[in-house]
């Protein structure tokens, strides 16, 4: 029997010439090595399906290592912006999940900004179904897939943290990285700065920078790290909610201790005296 031909197949011919503007998109940023499913094999499927539609390209563009949860991306609003110039006709997309995963503002986009741009989307992977209920169904589930990936990881850091890992953006002063992956470890000099700012405190000097109260109310000088320190939006586009530092709940870490937690605990209480507790670093 002879073997089908994958080769990309032609959409039917424009009766005027589509200028196409080509869009790619990684959630996590690819290294740039050749071949895999990385960013740049992306464009080339792009450029390929769009030249054997005979369309001419009205420009690539890309975002690399960026969320399809929201729109607030470079290469995206890049694209947009050349629309809305009049730049071209057509956006092609690998599938939808590259255009966005929320599937209420990716169906806006299908429904409404593109149309009144005059602009139809294709998809390389999925076909061109235009009807409504078919790229729905296929933003649902996409938004669903985004949605889950994202329970499982906050779960898995979670996880992590109650074993005490360390999981912030930035090094408290006072610590620096210990080459193990969430690892920290005291920085010497700074390390010496934190002990005695913490002795001066409960000598009874006052601490009235911004800077000084960070340090002094940071339980991980004492060894614990917060297990949360955000409430995730109520609904999509909301933001974080920051937990206030005395509601926090806090386990002990790997993150060696600066100073004794009794020594903490007196100095914490000076910043919140009324604050509910005790706390972990007050059952000594």
């Amino acid at each position: 029997m002879a073997r089908k031909s994958r080769s990309v197949k032609p959409e039917q011919k424009e009766e005027r010439p589509c200028r196409a503007l080509l869009y790619a998109r990684l959630s996590v940023e690819d290294n740039g090595i050749t071949g895999g499913d990385g960013l740049e094999v992306q464009v080339a499927l792009l450029r390929r399906y769009a030249a054997v539609n005979g369309w001419t390209e009205g420009g690539i563009y890309r975002d690399n290592g960026v969320s399809g949860t929201h729109f607030r991306r470079p290469g995206f609003t890049a694209m947009m912006a050349a629309l809305e110039q009049g730049g071209g006709q057509c956006v092609v997309v690998k599938d939808l999940s590259r255009l966005g995963r929320d599937w209420i503002e990716t169906g806006r986009l299908l429904e409404e900004v593109f149309p009144a741009l005059g602009v139809r989307v294709c998809t390389v992977d999925e076909g061109n179904g235009n009807d409504m209920l078919d790229r729905a169904l296929r933003s649902i589930s996409h938004d669903f897939y985004a949605r889950d990936l994202g329970e499982k990881i906050s779960a898995s850091i979670g996880a992590r943290r109650r074993n005490g890992a360390f999981w912030g953006k930035a090094v408290p002063f006072g610590y620096r990285k210990s080459g193990e992956k969430h690892g920290l470890i005291p920085s010497g000099e700074e390390a010496e700065q934190v002990r005695a700012l913490f002795f001066r405190c409960a000598a009874g000097e006052e601490m009235e920078g911004k800077r000084e109260k960070t340090i002094l109310t940071d339980p991980v000088y004492a060894g614990y790290v917060p297990l949360q320190k955000n409430l995730p939006p109520a609904y999509r586009g909301d933001r974080y909610h920051p937990i206030p530092p005395e509601e926090r709940v806090y386990v002990p870490g790997q993150v060696p201790a600066l100073v004794s937690a009794e020594l903490f605990g007196v100095v914490w209480r000076k910043f919140y005296p009324h604050a509910a507790g005790p706390f972990p670093w007050e059952i000594v």
